[in-house]
């Protein structure tokens, strides 16, 4: 204990006379002068300085990245306000498609059993209340409340499940449709092209005429069939079954004597029916369709004379003095 106690007062002592060296050195030099004094002024001025600087720098990027982030929140604060009035301005205005829609849905008698269902508990506490009092005053206002709002219910339920899961079904249908026309189109003009190539390689590989000038010329290997054209054909595709039939017609009549024996007639007449049945169909098509222009154009003109007979019939009550017989001669 006296040992510790020893070396404290020693330490103590050590920590004095350090104080006393630093005051010395640092106020109590004999050899410092008045400028070394002003140095060591100027140089504790501008650590503050530069501390005061840092702060205020750092203030400000900390104020600047506030700033920031309240016109981030402000931002997105107003899109999704603006998303709203767009949702809530498109609620507003059906289309006849969304118009359709809900018209189907609310027809539906299911839906109707269940809404009447839910509106007897109203109708049973009106009469029970009727009954009760001896004034009609306010009857009926609970139950219209209630079709109100149920019939309001199910207009905003038929309208959301619109837009949220009809809609873009058929807008993805429709994409799909467009799409399969498009690679539809894109397929048969690539089929039109290899059957005009296929065409144009058998014709300069054919071997026909005379068999011997074709042998001493090497041209021993006659055209090898891989490429069926009918099966590539539909009756609708006229422009394309031409083509068809011109290189099936190459395929079955043959210009060399030896082969003509093995002609195969069926196949030209299953050419012929496919080619009258193709005929009629389209023959059909146009029908039709002059048809439904006859018939729209007769129900315009039904439209058009009963629209001049009303015409007639107000400048006959409109008509009077010298006018009117002059109307009536026009």
């Amino acid at each position: 204990m006296a040992q510790a106690e020893a070396s404290r007062e020693e330490g103590s002592n050590n920590g004095d006379s350090r104080h006393e060296r630093v005051h010395l050195s640092g106020d109590f030099d004999p050899d410092a002068t008045d400028s070394e004094g002003e140095a060591v002024g100027l140089s504790y001025e501008l650590n503050n300085s530069r501390n005061n600087t840092n702060m205020k720098s750092l203030t400000k990027k900390l104020l600047h990245i506030q700033r920031l982030l309240a016109l981030g929140r402000k931002r997105r604060l107003g899109a999704r306000v603006a998303a709203r009035r767009v949702a809530s301005r498109s609620l507003q205005m059906p289309s006849e498609a969304e118009e359709a829609f809900v018209g189907s849905v609310l027809s539906l008698e299911p839906l109707m059993a269940q809404a009447y269902r839910l509106l007897q508990p109203f109708c049973s506490m009106q009469l029970a209340t009727r009954a009760a009092a001896s004034t009609d005053s306010g009857s009926g206002t609970l139950t219209d409340l209630a079709v109100d709002a149920i019939h309001k219910a199910k207009v905003t339920t038929a309208r959301a499940a619109w837009r949220e899961h009809v809609e873009p079904l058929r807008k993805e249908v429709e994409t799909a449709f467009r799409r399969h026309a498009e690679l539809q189109q894109q397929f048969n003009e690539c089929r039109t092209e290899y059957l005009r190539e296929v065409a144009a390689l058998r014709n300069e590989v054919r071997v026909r005429g005379d068999p011997e000038h074709c042998i001493g010329r090497g041209m021993t290997k006659d055209v090898t069939f891989f490429f069926e054209p009918m099966k590539a054909l539909s009756p609708c595709e006229m422009e394309f079954a031409l083509g068809v039939i011109k290189e099936k017609l190459k395929m079955i009549f043959e210009t060399n004597p030896a082969v003509q024996e093995t002609m195969d007639f069926g196949q030209v007449e299953r050419l012929r029916e496919l080619m009258n049945s193709s005929e009629v169909s389209n023959l059909r098509e146009v029908l039709q369709r002059k048809e439904k222009v006859l018939s729209e154009f007769r129900s315009e003109r039904l439209s058009l004379q009963h629209e001049l007979a009303l015409a007639h019939k107000r400048l006959r009550r409109g008509g009077c003095g010298p006018e009117a017989p002059n109307n009536r001669e026009e």
